[in-house]
């Protein structure tokens, strides 16, 4: 029965998908001709006379961006003044915005404030007119940033960056997929050529060389940029209302957990957590998703009834930005929600031409200007 109903379902998508392709040739289309008039200087992109660095992707969903803009300001902050830029998605201001500590995600956006809490000396802005938000950044004469970081700036081709990363996620490969709305391309995969590298992202870190070369051929195959691997690294647990506490990631085998999570893509992170812990639930939320009252109580019932006395809630960076206010309620006080502390990281036999790459762009940069 289950099985006639799962053959079904997707003999529907697939019916659904070829009604679709027309809708996704108009829209390839519209692209490609906007791509055009970029190029050919018909609509207008700024170029700066400073390193500009822009992260990005051609898929819709989570790629990694903000891990890779943290990387970027780990690798290059003791050598220069680095100032990030992003739109700041789902906040609830409009314009420029200088980001600070006391910022909050409903000003900023929840990513903005992550890496501002993680990298609290850098220059962080938020501004949906990209032009606007660098130049802006750039009068701040006390503390001028020297390299500017663009989180998720591919398609934003109003700015003409000076060297474009873009990140495919390596159970998403860019060259399986299909331009919207038959696929989650945001343009066609010839398109992937702008970039100036491509980093697979999220790949198992037991990923071997072998199959690293293998992926690079097949994605050389549509791009002829140089392709890098990364994985995530997950790191100690760290609870919310007072982060003097710690828990070790092995110490989760004699824990139930609650996971809760408002990303694009939570699967790797999902596949992590239940190879650690004694058993997981997961409750699901949308993309930057904004807690209520209600939903912090969805999460304290389904906890409660978890039956083990060694229970705890997880959560990512990103979504504790989201929901700490809530959690100075009195009710949800006694929670032991722990936040999971992670970071991008290079493959040994990549990062060190990955960074030359970006080193030697901001040198020959600096050079010829």
């Amino acid at each position: 029965m289950v099985s006639a109903y799962k053959d079904n379902r997707r003999s529907y998508l697939c019916w659904v998908k070829f009604l679709l392709i027309p809708f996704a040739l108009i829209y390839s289309l519209i692209v490609i001709i906007r791509n055009i008039l970029f190029d050919f200087r018909v609509l207008k992109s700024t170029e700066f006379d400073f390193p500009v660095i822009a992260v990005g992707n051609i898929r819709v969903g989570g790629t990694g961006k903000t891990p890779m803009i943290e990387y970027l300001i780990g690798m290059l902050q003791s050598k220069s003044r680095i100032g990030v830029l992003s739109r700041g998605y789902g906040r609830k201001t409009k314009g420029f915005i200088l980001g600070d500590l006391e910022s909050s995600p409903e000003q900023i956006g929840d990513e903005p404030l992550q890496i501002k809490s993680n990298f609290p000396s850098i220059l962080l802005a938020v501004d949906e007119q990209r032009v606007r938000g660098i130049s802006k950044l750039m009068q701040t004469e006390d503390s001028r940033p020297q390299v500017i970081l663009l989180d998720d700036a591919m398609q934003h081709r109003k700015v003409s960056p000076g060297y474009i990363v873009m990140l495919t996620a390596y159970d998403k490969l860019f060259i399986d997929d299909f331009v919207l709305p038959v696929g989650r391309l945001r343009e066609p995969r010839f398109l992937a050529n702008r970039a100036d590298v491509i980093v697979v992202t999220k790949c198992p870190s037991s990923l071997s060389l072998q199959d690293r070369f293998r992926v690079s051929r097949r994605i050389q195959s549509e791009s002829e940029k140089p392709v890098f691997f990364a994985h995530e690294i997950y790191g100690a647990l760290r609870q919310v209302q007072n982060p003097n506490i710690e828990l070790s990631s092995d110490e989760l085998s004699e824990f139930s957990v609650v996971l809760f999570t408002g990303l694009a893509d939570a699967s790797q992170l999902l596949k992590w957590v239940k190879t650690k812990a004694h058993n997981v639930e997961h409750l699901e939320f949308g993309d930057h998703h904004w807690f209520s009252v209600s939903d912090v109580e969805s999460i304290k019932s389904r906890f409660e009834n978890v039956d083990n006395q060694k229970k705890i809630i997880l959560t990512t960076q990103k979504d504790v930005k989201r929901i700490s206010k809530l959690l100075q309620n009195e009710k949800f006080a006694d929670l032991p929600i722990y936040c999971i502390m992670h970071e991008m990281s290079m493959f040994e036999e990549d990062q060190v031409p990955f960074e030359k790459r970006i080193n030697d762009f901001i040198r020959s940069y600096s050079t010829n200007n």
